[in-house]
């Protein structure tokens, strides 16, 4: 399943994505910029499990990539955990 995330801040897009690229179940991670003041993070999870989204939210709040923006249920619940 392919999942996304976009924000406005170039530098935690690329830090976001380093992070991401070394859990287990993500692949191909990749940074684009959509306009020039935004930047979307898309990536592959190989997995059904909720944890990697719960493993995911936790890198985010560790490093404080407060300018992530997510959508959708699974990272509602990860993030309220």
């Amino acid at each position: 399943m392919y999942d996304s995330c976009y924000t406005s801040d170039k530098t935690e897009a690329f830090l976001f994505a380093k992070l991401i690229s070394k859990l287990r179940y993500i692949e191909n991670v990749k940074v684009d910029a959509t306009k020039k003041t935004e930047y979307y993070v898309g990536f592959k999870i190989t997995t059904d499990s909720p944890e990697v989204y719960k493993e995911i939210a936790n890198l985010v709040r560790e490093n404080n990539l407060l300018s992530i923006n997510f959508y959708g249920e699974d990272w509602i619940q990860a993030f309220n955990t």
